[in-house]
């Protein structure tokens, strides 16, 4: 009974399939034309069906536009099996024959990931410039940020990851030990133990590929949490106010990475960067800019800036990165003298403690320039600062007026030393002063290899 019942559904789908008489305009779509298919009588009349979908498959006619959502799904399931070739095709198979999918969403998470796994960062990027309400996806996105140095974007993605989850939260999430551990790279890292950044994401296309049914972990939530809130005043942390044996026990070889996320502070973030190993440098520059950019917001001093040029500077010179590393602590050396008061025009004896602890850390600054400028190949630039540097030296070593005319002097030598010209700049009055904010505008269009646009919008100075 049941073979008569299969051999009658048989025939149907095929009775069905040669009484169905195409348009003209599916007809000049057809790879073979009807009467070229084989054991087809003449004289039948062709009428559309239920199982048009299969026989469109089987006879290479166009599919119809109701099972395109299908060949989602289906694609869906070979990228879950990691046969991306053969998800790709049937995504693309499906958007021709319906373009509405080329804006529903699970269509473009499955481009998404199809962009990540494959290495297609350039595709990957348009289509995420439209944003997101997928948590992992918006985790995704902001790895890939981060990694640009895009931090501006990727604090925009941090809420769409966190999904309203507050300190309470992640602490009662967090409180299972079992769900210490992750299995997507954090966004940065205080040792080599700690997985971290988008270059190890796209190390694994497995990876990718399981993360598509995937959220993000409490331990990924709360390094958001901790990117995020870290720019807000006033937040110190999920764990802030929890005392210590109330915490949870954290894995050896993550302690450090989730101590500071948990309460975070200025000392954590420097032994952070400290702890990171040598042998990895790129590794390394990648977490200590994300870890920089957040000793930024957490404390904006002067000091701050010195400390991450300092940094900066003490990195291994052998290899291409060293230019770069050096333009990094320019930036952050004018960021913090721009942070700095202007010059006090008094005797030095009589500067107050902060004028005169604000003069020595501006001479700290200068011989780091000093440094700086060296490593650049800049020589003509270094003399001049020196110069100028001599000059503060003397003045605060012992009792004498404010040396107004010589600092002038010293920084009228070169009028597009940029250093010299800031700091001229404040002996000035309205009429010249005009003048040298030209005259730094001039010196910004034309170093070009500084990279202006993009590190003073990082380091925020004028």
């Amino acid at each position: 009974m049941r073979r008569e019942s299969s051999l009658l559904s048989i025939r149907n789908s095929l009775d069905c399939l040669l009484s169905w008489k195409p348009s003209a305009k599916v007809v000049s779509t057809f790879v073979k034309p009807p009467e070229a298919l084989p054991d087809i009588l003449p004289g039948f009349l062709w009428r559309p069906c239920a199982s048009l979908a299969l026989t469109s498959v089987l006879f290479g006619l166009p599919i119809s536009v109701s099972a395109a959502p299908n060949l989602v799904d289906s694609a869906v399931q070979s990228f879950r099996k990691g046969q991306l070739d053969d998800a790709a095709f049937q995504l693309e198979r499906a958007e021709q024959d319906d373009p509405s999918l080329l804006k529903d969403e699970k269509a473009r998470r499955l481009r998404l990931f199809l962009s990540l796994a494959s290495g297609r960062f350039d595709r990957f990027d348009r289509l995420a410039h439209a944003g997101t309400d997928d948590p992992m996806l918006a985790y995704l996105m902001a790895l890939r940020r981060l990694n640009l140095r895009d931090f501006e974007g990727a604090a925009k993605l941090y809420p769409v990851v966190l999904q309203g989850q507050s300190d309470a939260d992640l602490r009662r999430l967090l409180s299972d030990p079992a769900r210490m551990r992750s299995s997507v790279p954090m966004p940065f890292a205080c040792s080599d133990s700690t997985e971290a950044g988008w270059d190890a994401l796209l190390s694994d296309v497995s990876r990718i590929i399981q993360l598509y049914d995937e959220s993000p972990g409490p331990v990924e939530l709360a390094a958001v949490s901790f990117l995020w809130k870290s720019r807000q005043s006033g937040w110190s942390g999920v764990f802030a106010g929890v005392p210590e044996k109330d915490m949870p026990s954290l894995p050896p070889e993550s302690a450090p990475f989730l101590s500071l996320v948990f309460k975070p502070d200025k000392k954590k973030l420097l032994r952070c960067s400290a702890e990171l190993s040598r042998s990895r440098p790129g590794f390394r520059r990648n977490s200590y800019r994300i870890l920089f950019d957040l000793m930024m917001r957490i404390d904006d001093s002067p000091s701050t800036y010195r400390q991450i040029a300092h940094r900066y500077l003490n990195e291994p010179v052998a290899d291409e990165g060293s230019a770069i590393l050096a333009i990094e602590a320019l930036h952050a050396l004018r960021a913090g003298l721009d942070r700095l008061p202007p010059l006090e025009q008094a005797g030095s004896s009589h500067l107050s403690n902060d004028d005169r602890r604000a003069i020595e850390e501006r001479l700290l600054m200068y011989r780091l320039l000093l440094q700086t400028y060296e490593r650049l190949n800049r020589s003509a630039d270094a003399i001049q600062l020196a110069q100028v540097a001599a000059v503060l030296e003397r003045y605060i070593a012992s009792p004498q007026a404010f040396p107004r005319k010589e600092l002038r002097d010293r920084t009228g030598e070169d009028l597009y030393q940029r250093e010299g010209l800031v700091l001229r700049l404040q002996l000035a009055d309205a009429v010249e002063a005009a003048q040298i904010k030209r005259k730094i505008a001039q010196y910004d269009a034309r170093r070009s290899e500084e990279h202006m646009a993009v590190f003073r919008r990082i380091y925020s100075y004028r």
